[in-house]
């Protein structure tokens, strides 16, 4: 049996029952702003993850308390024992056993696991976000999203002897019109090593646009944590805000520097009503992440709706700060300005954000696609050149729902690098 499979119902959803006092979850009236959607974790009326540039930090001078602390996390075991998203039963093993086996080096059996998981003939696996899915839960339905595929791909790859681990990847984030930080998320994808020499990276989503050189490996308890996580904004989502801190809780049981979780409790918290929990929660946010634009951007809707326009308004110009030293702000800010016609302004986004970030090959796509525009093919060139000068001077270059699967020959490899874009010259 597996560890954590100690319950009868494998996939059991129903989460504890929620404390009371600071973070009590009595429902009271509150307004509901806005709506989202899950990728890792979404966007409500305030932005619930920021996963931009580590460039700047703000400090509101909070300490955590520990017992306050205490009572939001209020369990002292696992009250999830039956919920594993790693846990395969006997009959698909059974099934990689026939169709895979042990037979061959480490890259065969992983080649023939790729065709096997998502070839047009076999299990054919489809990108679906309505929910997060286990292991077993992606098998049976032959759907799930990034996170859900890679506990099935994981769960497998693993049985079959082949090295396999859960990797993060940053989001390029996006800001409306008037600058203002809207959409931010992770993606997950899988990692392993294949021989002293090869590492593969195994990829399940549609195309997305992906931050330079920010994967990194993670733990199958903060994979844990991140799946707890997903449940917890999709009843969120749904307003059901008892049952998403049940499951926000237990992410932060699992990891209590989780920040992005905390963010996410802190809105469920402001949805009933609870705004001193809710305080405090976008506060241990901070606490963890003192880069994160999204958790300063809930506390300041927070102050400002209750009146507190100081704190507000120092909590703003931090936000501010974070989006003007981030490469990304800049560029989302050219390709807005392009949009409108505004070629000269485009330019100049898209060069500022070069000067913060060279190492992107977007932000040279950008301005060769300007130029193009403009009719100036030597800039255009010289733009272009850069694209792929960038992308030389790094090894690991994938691009998420275009291949789903890469190997990489590590033997000369210089450095390591997070996920990149693939272009073609002309």
């Amino acid at each position: 049996m597996h560890p954590w499979n100690t319950h009868s119902s494998p996939n059991s959803t129903t989460p504890p029952k929620i404390g009371t006092d600071l973070f009590s979850t009595e429902n009271k009236s509150v307004p509901i702003l806005g709506g989202g959607k899950p990728v890792l974790t979404v966007l409500l009326s305030a932005v619930l993850l920021l996963t931009g540039c580590r460039t700047t930090e703000f400090s509101t001078g909070f300490v955590p308390d520990e017992q306050k602390t205490s009572e939001f996390l209020v369990q002292d075991q696992d009250p999830y024992l039956d919920i594993e998203p790693l846990y395969i039963d006997e009959e698909l093993k059974a099934f990689l056993d026939r169709e895979v086996g042990y037979e061959g080096t480490a890259r065969e059996r992983l080649v023939t696991l790729q065709t096997l998981l998502f070839g047009a003939d076999h299990l054919n696996l489809q990108y679906n976000d309505d929910r997060t899915r286990t292991a077993m839960e992606v098998f049976e339905s032959r759907m799930g999203n990034c996170l859900s595929v890679m506990n099935l791909y994981v769960a497998a790859a693993r049985y079959l002897n082949i090295d396999a681990n859960y990797r993060v990847v940053e989001v390029q984030p996006t800001w409306d019109r008037k600058g203002t930080l809207v959409v931010v998320s992770e993606h997950i994808n899988a990692t392993g090593k294949l021989n002293p020499f090869e590492t593969y990276i195994v990829d399940f989503t549609p195309e997305i646009a992906v931050q330079q050189m920010t994967a990194r490996t993670i733990e199958d308890r903060q994979a844990r944590a991140m799946y707890f996580s997903n449940l917890g904004v999709e009843q969120l989502l749904r307003g059901r805000y008892q049952e998403a801190l049940g499951y926000l809780r237990h992410a932060l049981w699992l990891e209590p520097q989780m920040a992005d979780a905390w963010n996410n409790a802190g809105t469920a918290f402001n949805r009933m009503g609870n705004t001193e929990a809710a305080e405090y929660s976008y506060q241990m946010s901070i606490y963890h992440a003192p880069d994160s634009a999204a958790a300063m951007g809930n506390l300041a809707r927070l102050y400002e709706a209750s009146g507190e326009a100081g704190k507000a308004a120092g909590l703003r110009r931090a936000v501010a700060q974070l989006d003007r030293r981030n490469p990304y702000y800049y560029f989302e800010m050219g390709n807005l300005s392009f949009q409108d016609g505004r070629t000269a302004l485009a330019i100049s986004y898209y060069e500022k954000a070069i000067e913060l970030e060279e190492t992107e090959p977007v932000f040279y796509l950008a301005l060769a696609n300007v130029y193009d525009y403009q009719g100036d093919r030597l800039k255009k060139r010289q733009m272009l050149n850069a694209a792929a000068q960038a992308l030389s001077d790094t090894s690991y270059v994938y691009v998420p729902g275009e291949q789903k699967l890469r190997i990489l020959d590590t033997s000369t490899r210089l450095r390591s690098t997070g996920p990149m874009t693939t272009i073609s010259l002309e």
